[in-house]
């Protein structure tokens, strides 16, 4: 394929990616649910007072926010690596389209990787919410065995639902992964 070709195809695989609100919404479901998630805290905390629960659900939060940030490092850095891309434009036109392909696919798995992420996050967090809910209209979990019996219907009922849910979100993803992949061999 020529070089002109495979610039075309890129700039459309390019906006259409860019343009691709699809994904934008993981976001903002992630950020639904911590708030839903710290609301419930406090209403928790009204009830009960500060215990150790409470500091338990606050644990999970942090370790749920804490895997969300640090899975994101590593993607977001190769994007920034590969942002230049346009600095080879007017240099080397076979440089910039490779720049400009790796930068769109590592765009991608920035994308991919939020997807799996929240993923995670919402199958952890999902069914402590349940739970967190349960103890504030029903009352307090007396012991760690029942809570983690509770955890383990709660997971089933909440959890496993959300590992299905974002997986559709990923084929379109992968698609334009493949199609640049090929451009890249070609290029």
């Amino acid at each position: 394929m020529d070089q002109d070709r495979i610039i075309k195809k890129v700039d459309t695989l390019f906006y259409k990616i860019k343009e691709d609100e699809q994904t934008g919404y993981v976001a903002h479901a992630l950020f639904a649910l911590l708030g839903i998630y710290m609301a419930m805290l406090i209403w928790y905390f009204i009830k009960y007072g500060f215990s150790g629960s409470l500091l338990v659900y606050l644990g999970f939060i942090a370790v749920a926010a804490i895997y969300f940030r640090f899975s994101m490092i590593t993607p977001m850095k190769k994007v920034e690596t590969n942002a230049g891309y346009e600095n080879y434009k007017n240099v080397d036109n076979g440089m910039y389209i490779r720049s400009k392909i790796q930068y769109l696919i590592d765009g991608i798995q920035v994308k991919l990787t939020r997807i799996n992420s929240v993923k995670i996050v919402y199958a952890f967090l999902v069914p402590i919410l349940l739970i967190l809910a349960r103890e504030i209209f029903i009352g307090r979990i007396d012991n760690i065995g029942s809570w983690l019996f509770q955890w383990m219907i709660a997971f089933l009922i909440g959890g496993v639902f959300w590992i299905f849910f974002f997986n559709g979100d990923k084929e379109d993803l992968l698609y334009y992964s493949d199609d640049l992949n090929d451009l890249m061999a070609s290029a």
